[in-house]
């Protein structure tokens, strides 16, 4: 319990029905030793384009 959540809490995020604030992307990211800065840095660009995507209307299939 080292995130200090219920699993139907951390479900949902999982599932993607709660979105995590800085604030707990930032605790995760270190409780997995990772560095909260460059897991952002990696993955904003990849963001931007889904966020892009689903502005107008498309999704990627995969």
């Amino acid at each position: 319990m080292a995130l200090q959540r219920s699993q139907p809490f951390v479900a949902k995020y999982e599932m993607g029905e709660l979105r995590l604030d800085i604030v707990e992307f930032v605790r995760i990211a270190r409780l997995l030793g990772l560095n909260p800065a460059k897991v952002l840095k990696n993955v904003a660009p990849e963001l931007q384009q889904l966020e892009s995507d689903r502005k107008y209307g498309y999704s990627k299939v995969e």
